[in-house]
């Protein structure tokens, strides 16, 4: 499969969006010493830090409700070690989900999963959009072991696995510019992640709500239910 390879610029900018320092503890003092001072932002740093265990007071409080899903946050890392990266963009949560910095204050749950690589599927190539260079990528299969923390106190609220195996290439990737041939892990299955988290934290959620409002669901209701009675009738 080919597609235009992001040039070695998008790299330094990527670098500057996704490799903040890692959240500094003291912040929270030094706000509550100076409860004047202007908040500082919230950091994929932070939530990174979340997903080690550690607390992010300015995040949003997770409160169990079956039928409500939590705002969430997705972080995906390579190995173990590894920087985090947001991932939440690659898969549809409607409201539930956090998608950018300025929504982050409103993360009650990070998903933090952390790739594990498996046997060797096929080599992706790319074309660079400004020269005739080709780019290879070899694409692997991948588990993730996945955790699910509450963000403002870092505590586990569930653990679980999942396995990509799609040998389908990305559609851009960021090289750097050496020219050397690089790897990455199959993606993970985000459709399965959203399944997995809404087992754990919301059992009761209708995901009929996805796609149609409450007044709909209603109606589809009622009409299921004359539906069921004309057939008991007829039985």
């Amino acid at each position: 499969m080919r597609a235009a390879v992001l040039l070695p610029l998008l790299v330094a900018l990527a670098a500057c969006t996704n490799g903040d320092t890692p959240a500094d503890p003291t912040v929270a003092d030094s706000v509550a010493a100076s409860p004047n001072a202007p908040l500082p932002p919230l950091r994929l740093a932070d939530l990174a830090a979340a997903c080690e265990g550690h607390a992010v007071p300015r995040a949003a409080t997770y409160s169990a409700t079956p039928s409500e899903p939590p705002r969430l946050f997705v972080l995906v890392r390579d190995s173990l070690g590894a920087p985090y990266r947001s991932s939440t963009s690659e898969v549809f949560f409607r409201s539930w989900g956090v998608y950018n910095s300025s929504d982050y204050p409103a993360t009650e749950v990070a998903a933090c999963l952390t790739g594990f690589a498996g046997e060797f599927l096929r080599t992706c190539a790319f074309e660079s959009s400004l020269s005739d260079s080709t780019y290879t990528l070899d694409l692997y299969a991948a588990s993730y072991n996945v955790r699910l923390r509450a963000a403002q106190t870092g505590a586990l609220l569930g653990e679980f696995g999942l396995d990509a195996t799609s040998d389908s290439c990305p559609l851009f990737h960021t090289f750097a510019d050496n020219g050397e041939q690089e790897r990455s892990l199959v993606t993970p299955p985000m459709q399965d992640l959203k399944d997995a988290v809404l087992a754990r934290l919301a059992p009761d959620y209708d995901v009929r709500r996805e796609f149609m409002d409450d007044d709909e669901i209603r109606t589809l209701d009622s009409m299921d239910a004359v539906v069921d009675s004309l057939r008991r009738l007829n039985s």
